[in-house]
């Protein structure tokens, strides 16, 4: 009894079978000292990667909230900084994406979805073109990456089917009344995100977010 006590007593603190057959099998007190910092060490690396996990979790419900409440509104804000790791056209291949984006991606802690941002590039016509990067907030210290366009915006955040080719079309009109009623000009580029997915067994719908720079 007193022998399944102590394996409880290492169980609770997160011991594996395997850790636990270890201890047993250690030959000296130095050998414990090690197997208790390499167990302290992977529970500090765990609780970082969980509070990470949920500052996500906690990010894309607050967004999910305020889309759900603010969908289509309008407002100015300050674009937060971005840099472009790498560029791609809207419509890639699979070795493309393996190439260029998973390349760049700690896929540990990193998701395609809230690294890759859409710049649709547009004028008082209309759409002209759009193209894909793959950002950042922090430049790397070893090379040099192009910096988004931000600071003052017009901020909005959509939410369609994946499919609906006509999504950007009603955005601009939107965008260029808004403009027009304020007094307003755009730079001539919009940055689309996907902060959210409602997943579909045919398709899904996107919550996007969406920032156009002001003049």
């Amino acid at each position: 009894m007193s022998h399944l006590m102590a394996i409880d007593f290492y169980r609770k603190r997160g011991f594996t079978p395997v850790q636990i057959k270890n201890l047993l099998e250690a030959d000296s007190r130095q050998d414990y000292e090690e197997i208790l910092w390499e167990q302290r060490e992977a529970l500090k690396n765990e609780i970082e990667h969980l509070q990470g996990m949920l500052r996500r979790v906690e990010k894309a419900s607050d967004f999910y909230d305020y889309a759900t409440a603010n969908n289509g509104s309008f407002e100015v804000r300050t674009m937060p900084v971005y840099y472009a790791r790498e560029s791609i056209d809207s419509v890639s291949s699979f070795q493309e994406y393996r190439e260029k984006v998973l390349t760049y991606l700690n896929l540990e802690s990193e998701d395609i979805l809230s690294n890759m941002v859409r710049a649709v590039t547009f004028d008082e016509t209309g759409y002209k073109g759009s193209g894909m990067y793959i950002v950042m907030q922090q430049p790397s210290d070893n090379n040099e990456h192009l910096l988004l366009e931000g600071g003052k915006c017009l901020y909005t955040t959509l939410v369609a089917d994946n499919n609906d080719n006509t999504l950007m079309e009603k955005m601009l009109v939107r965008c260029h009344r808004w403009a027009k009623e304020h007094q307003e000009t755009f730079r001539g580029v919009a940055y689309i995100f996907i902060r959210f997915v409602i997943l579909e067994k045919q398709t899904d719908e996107n919550y996007y977010e969406v920032w156009i720079p002001l003049k």
